[in-house]
């Protein structure tokens, strides 16, 4: 458990985040989606329900691992198809996520939308464009100004056209860094030091190799149901989850 608030409650008590808010929040949250993606995992709800401001450590969390997404992409054999892709709110969900092909470019799109959220203070629907083509977001942002950099980020991260968006997290971080400001520079190069043997902090798998279908599992706000007896199973091979 942790102590703080979700961005959805902060956001409606006090207005839009300021640029070094937004900041912190994707030098935060970027590494998490690293640890996930680095081992072929998806996120899929990202929305400011699911992000926790922590209150003892400052820093931005990133809470709702769809658990059911993440079993039932390791246990396709098997697995009925029913609510396989029913997580996600679609106000932040990617086109291909929406289409059953969710990638990590459909991770960083719903969090560059939420990005527009946090800056303007206002729903992804009542900013998007007529027919989803882009956003109209600079209005909003007369009251709270921040960089022509962090505004090339925020667009390419939420750019409908899957083409044009960032494929990898590494990436983002870059473009954050491009400004050579020194603490931003040292996290990246901590950051890419300790990737390749990094725990997953959010989510561990004790399980090595699942070989067979455990459960039924279905989702649909983030909740997550299990019925092992009502699924038959060739092998029935043990996982924890470890939530932090």
């Amino acid at each position: 458990m942790v102590a703080g608030e979700t961005l959805d409650k902060i956001i409606k008590t006090e207005g839009q985040l300021s640029e070094k808010q937004v900041r912190n929040l994707l030098l935060n949250l970027l590494p998490a989606l690293q640890e996930l993606h680095q081992k072929s995992l998806l996120h899929r709800d990202i929305r400011p329900e699911n992000i926790v401001y922590s209150q003892n450590s400052g820093e931005f969390l990133l809470t709702n691992l769809g658990l059911p997404q993440m079993v039932a992409e390791h246990l396709r054999e098997g697995i009925p198809s029913i609510g396989e892709y029913l997580l996600g709110d679609p106000s932040y969900s990617a086109l291909e996520q929406v289409g059953g092909k969710a990638s990590c470019t459909s991770d960083l799109y719903s969090l560059g939308v939420f990005c527009l959220e946090a800056i303007t203070g206002t729903k992804p629907i009542d900013l998007m464009i007529l027919q989803g083509t882009g956003w109209e977001y600079q209005p909003y942002l007369e009251s709270n100004p921040i960089s022509q950099q962090l505004q090339k980020i925020i667009e390419q991260l939420a750019i409908p056209s899957i083409l044009d968006g960032y494929t990898h997290t590494f990436d983002v971080l870059a473009s954050l860094t491009e400004d050579n400001n020194t603490s931003s520079v040292d996290f990246l190069e901590k950051f890419t030091s300790a990737t390749a043997a990094a725990p997953l902090s959010l989510l561990q798998f004790t399980s090595a190799t699942v070989v067979a279908p455990l459960s039924l599992l279905q989702s649909g706000a983030g909740l997550l149901s299990n019925t092992f007896s009502k699924v038959p199973s060739k092998k029935k091979s043990s996982f924890s989850f470890v939530l932090v």
